[in-house]
């Protein structure tokens, strides 16, 4: 019910959708709060770690506490939602566990505020296929700097002792897809229609 006072809006769609980008031109346009995910979803690398994706739902609720929400005026638009942790999980996990996910967040759903209106970014294979090509990857010495708090030099390449850096012209190389990367874009579909299908659903959305 989009005519709810202080509605919270939630933009949904899975890693290359563009949704944290959609959520912040929403809630520019009709003055309202942007809420951004307060943790990314899961690499490729830990999603089939369901002790991750269980991490990844705590940092998700707390935002959206009951006990701690902030009504805003022009309502909230977030570019993330409790119901799609699940959904998304599906694709690395066993059933057993994305059901024992699924049941967490239905605990959740009782203790946060749940979303008036859910908008589906459904992106085409080629958009998704473009975005997964041209995500820069993330070397082992980015992850050592990122967690470190140690800040990256304009070329971002790690700072090293002495105040120099290690700098390297940057090359474009383009080539087909890797097998990696085709077998990344089919799961980013199946979740996608996983997620159309959640949101059909009747009933109340965690």
């Amino acid at each position: 019910n989009i005519s709810a006072p202080h509605p919270l809006v939630v933009v949904v769609g899975v890693p290359g959708s563009g949704a944290a980008d959609v959520a912040s031109a929403v809630a520019d346009a009709t003055l309202a709060r942007a809420m951004h995910a307060p943790s990314r979803l899961l690499p490729p690398a830990t999603a089939a770690d369901a002790a991750a994706w269980r991490r990844l739902l705590d940092s998700w609720i707390g935002p959206l506490e009951a006990a701690e929400w902030r009504d805003d005026p022009h309502g909230t638009i977030a570019d993330f939602w409790l119901g799609a942790i699940p959904t998304l999980a599906a694709a690395d996990l066993p059933a057993a566990e994305v059901e024992r996910l699924a049941a967490d967040v239905e605990r959740a759903a009782a203790r946060t505020r749940c979303p008036q209106v859910a908008i589906l970014l459904y992106a085409e294979a080629a958009t998704l296929e473009e975005r997964v090509l041209a995500a820069p990857a993330t070397s082992s010495a980015d992850v050592r700097c990122s967690r470190k708090g140690i800040p990256r030099d304009p070329e971002h390449s790690p700072i090293v002792p002495g105040g120099r850096s290690r700098r390297r012209e940057a090359t474009t190389i383009e080539r087909p897809p890797e097998p990696r990367s085709r077998d990344r874009i089919a799961a980013l579909l199946r979740m996608q229609d996983g997620l159309c299908r959640a949101l059909s659903c009747p009933g109340e959305r965690s």
